[in-house]
Parts: C-alpha cells; sequence; structure tokens
C-alpha cells in the first residue's frame, strides 16, 4: 500500500513533465524540451518515447554527441519507436563513426523499410 501511495505522486509528475516536454518540443523549443525530458527521465529512465525525444531535440540543436548518447540508450528499449534506428545512424554518420552508422540503417532496413535502410546503408 505504502509503495503504490508513491507511484501514483511520481507517475503524475512523469506524466506532467511528458506533457510539457512535448509542447515544447512541438514548438521547437529544444533547449527547453531537453530540460523536461530530463525531469521525466529522472522519474522514469528507461522511457522509450523520452528518451528518444530528449535524442531528437539534442539532434535538431546538433549537439551530435549527447543525441548519439540517447539514442544509444533509446534504441535499447523494447517499445522504441523504430524510426529512431535511423535518426541514430544519421547522428552516428555525422560524428564520422560510419560502420556504427551502416549498422543502424541496416535495422532499419531489416525492422522497418528496406529501401530507405538500404540506400542509407550504401
Amino acid at each position: 500500500m505504502f509503495m503504490f501511495a508513491l507511484a501514483t505522486p511520481l507517475q503524475a509528475q512523469f506524466r506532467s513533465a511528458m506533457r510539457t516536454a512535448n509542447k515544447q518540443y512541438d514548438i521547437n523549443a529544444y533547449h527547453l524540451a531537453i530540460e523536461s525530458y530530463q525531469k521525466a527521465l529522472d522519474r522514469r529512465p528507461d522511457d522509450a518515447e523520452a528518451l528518444g525525444k530528449i535524442a531528437d531535440s539534442y539532434r535538431m540543436l546538433n549537439q551530435m554527441e549527447d543525441a548519439a548518447r540517447y539514442y544509444a540508450q533509446a534504441v535499447r528499449q523494447r517499445d522504441v519507436n523504430k524510426r529512431h534506428y535511423l535518426e541514430f545512424g544519421h547522428v552516428l554518420k555525422a560524428l564520422g563513426r560510419y560502420d556504427e552508422a551502416k549498422q543502424w540503417y541496416l535495422t532499419y532496413a531489416r525492422d522497418v523499410n528496406a529501401m530507405v535502410g538500404n540506400q542509407y546503408a550504401q
């Protein structure tokens, strides 16, 4: 019973942080979105949506090292949005990590869209 009482406020805080972050992301306020996604991740560190969106935000700000760090966490989650495979590949390519990028493009080709993934993998 005590654990449930603790979980409910944390869940509400997580949802509130995600709502705020998604609104900021939608208006391209990526710096603010990063802060809000981080608050959400403080409450639920393995949330695929928060990890993916914070990675996207860093990518949009051209902060590729940070984007790669969060994409690496996001793609390990079972419920990851599979487009993050492609975005992770783009970020790795931008960082000059071509062999790693190719592997993520091929993963995207296998799991999502063969034509697109294979085109980038060439």
